[in-house]
Parts: structure tokens; C-alpha cells; sequence
């Protein structure tokens, strides 16, 4: 995967940047879902459901405003996903919040709420 964005950043001029999945395990899965709820795109590779890297099409990318990305960080501003899903989605966490006991777990789901 690294080498096809280093041949379409030389070969088209494309800029890219490679950035690693925020998380782990089960955190991780939800927070590629977020992101792509919130940019209107869809999870594929090693984290997806359903979805063969062979079969992807430009719009499961998504859609966001802006991008930065540091060493630390990559902030995906301005995301044109579904106002609609966005909002099921926090009513989900929100959900997810009232019904765990467990520290962590809160911890994580009002990181990922206030994110998205």
C-alpha cells in the first residue's frame, strides 16, 4: 500500500501522507468506522467487513475539508458525511456511555464523541 501512494504521488502528483490507525483492537475498529461515517466513506482493508480492496470505488474515500497531519497527529477537518449518520452515530456512543461501568471504556467513548 505505501508504494502505490509513493507511484501516484510521483507518477500524478497526488499529495499524500501515510498515517497510522488511531487505537487498537476493538478501539480501533470503532474509531475507522467514526471516521468514515463522518467523511462519508467506507472502512476497507484489514479492519473492513465485507468490503475487498479490489472493489473500492473513489467515493468510499470520503470527503473532508481539510487535512493536518504532524508527527503526532492527523486531524481530518470539515468531514462531509451524512449530518444524519454523524448524529446516529454520537446517539450510538452516547448510548454505549449510560450503559458501561467501567472507567476505560467512558474514557474512550467520550474521546471518540468528541471527535466525531
Amino acid at each position: 500500500a505505501l508504494s502505490t501512494l509513493v507511484l501516484n504521488r510521483l507518477k500524478v502528483g497526488l499529495q499524500v501522507a501515510a498515517v497510522k490507525a488511531p487505537g487498537f483492537g476493538d478501539n480501533r475498529k470503532n474509531q475507522l468506522q467514526d471516521m468514515a461515517i463522518s467523511t462519508g466513506g467506507t472502512v476497507f482493508g484489514d479492519e473492513a467487513v465485507g468490503l475487498a480492496i479490489e472493489d473500492i470505488q473513489a467515493h468510499d474515500f470520503g470527503r473532508v475539508g481539510e487535512v493536518i497531519v504532524t508527527k503526532d497527529d492527523t486531524m481530518l477537518l470539515k468531514g462531509r458525511g451524512d449530518p444524519a449518520a454523524i448524529e446516529k452515530r454520537a446517539n450510538e456512543i452516547t448510548e454505549q456511555l449510560e450503559s458501561t461501568n467501567s472507567d476505560y471504556e467512558k474514557e474512550k467513548l467520550n474521546e471518540r464523541l468528541a471527535k466525531l
